[in-house]
Parts: structure tokens; C-alpha cells; sequence
């Protein structure tokens, strides 16, 4: 009885790791280009000429348990559309939970775009009013469309950061669990 259990156990924790996977976004910045310290993973989402203006880089920490911090400085340019470049296999019903701490003074928003086979789906997103100090931030959101693709597709993580300020961005996390079957 006691190994009946215990099998049980092992296989609830381990159905509870196959459908609650965190994704792989380097939101601790562990990753960057050395030279520059730009973000590995990430960048503008706009044409070259207006990301030019955009300055982003990482501080790496004293602490290599703890996030580097990545500094986004818009204050020669516009506001900045930070785009999570690899994107992120979907479907309808999937939920996806994106917790950072971020620092700016004024909108700060996330918003998901989703691509399929013919291109753009819909948009989902959340906006914040921060007050220049670091603030944890939580989005969380169940994936929808009003008509249902007959494929997987990717959803891009934007960050929306406001124009002519200076604003951080550390411990940023993005889960996907994936929809129940039925």
C-alpha cells in the first residue's frame, strides 16, 4: 500500500512539472552580449531607425543568485516595444503568468501577440501606472481566439516602456501551462 502511494505521489508531481513550465526568456539577463550588454533573447520591437535611439543595457549582479538588471533608456527616442524575439508554442485555453519587478515612472504594459500559420491572430495585454520605484508587477491571462486555429502558434511577449524615461527591469518570469485535455 505504501508503494501504491508513494507511485501515486511520484506521478502527480510529476504531471504537476510537465503542465506549469517556466519559460526560458533569460529574465534574469543572465545572457548578454558582452560588448554592448544588450539582452540576449530580447529587443526593440520597432524599424532599425527608431531602435537605434533606444539604449538597453544590463548591469550584472555582485550575486550570481540574483537577476541582473536590465536598464532601459529611452530618453533620446520613443517609447519602446521590448519583444521577446523566440516566442512561445501556444494554443487556445493555455494560461501564461508573467511576474517582474520593474521600476519607470508613468505606463508600463505587457501585451501578447499571437502568430499562426496566417499571421496575426489577436492581441492580449495589461497596462500599469508605476510611480518610479521598483514594483512587482503580475499578469496573468488565459489564451483565447475567436476562432480557433487547428495548430499550435507563437505568442511574443511585448514590454511596453513609456519614451524619455529610464526604467529597470529585473526577475522577470513567464510561465506556461498548457490547456487540460478533455
Amino acid at each position: 500500500m505504501k508503494k501504491m502511494i508513494s507511485s501515486l505521489a511520484l506521478l502527480f508531481a510529476g504531471a504537476a512539472i510537465l503542465c506549469a513550465a517556466p519559460v526560458d526568456a533569460n529574465g534574469m539577463f543572465k545572457r548578454y552580449n558582452k560588448k554592448t550588454f544588450a539582452p540576449a533573447d530580447w529587443g526593440p520591437n520597432m524599424a532599425p531607425q527608431h531602435a537605434k535611439l533606444i539604449n538597453l543595457t544590463v548591469k550584472p549582479s555582485e550575486d550570481p543568485k540574483k537577476s541582473n538588471v536590465l536598464t532601459i533608456d529611452t530618453t533620446k527616442g520613443g517609447g519602446v516595444p521590448l519583444r521577446h524575439v523566440k516566442g512561445i508554442p501556444c494554443k487556445p485555453g493555455d494560461k501564461i503568468i508573467i511576474t517582474a519587478d520593474v521600476k519607470v515612472a508613468g505606463r508600463f504594459g505587457i501585451t501578447l501577440n499571437k502568430y499562426g500559420k496566417k499571421g496575426f491572430l489577436r492581441d492580449q495585454g495589461q497596462s500599469y501606472r508605476l510611480l518610479d520605484k521598483k514594483t512587482p508587477i503580475k499578469f496573468e491571462t488565459v489564451l483565447t481566439e475567436d476562432k480557433v486555429p487547428k495548430d499550435l502558434f507563437k505568442i511574443h511577449v511585448i514590454l511596453n516602456f513609456p519614451k524619455g524615461k529610464i526604467s529597470t527591469l529585473e526577475n522577470l518570469k513567464i510561465e506556461h501551462i498548457p490547456a487540460e485535455k478533455k
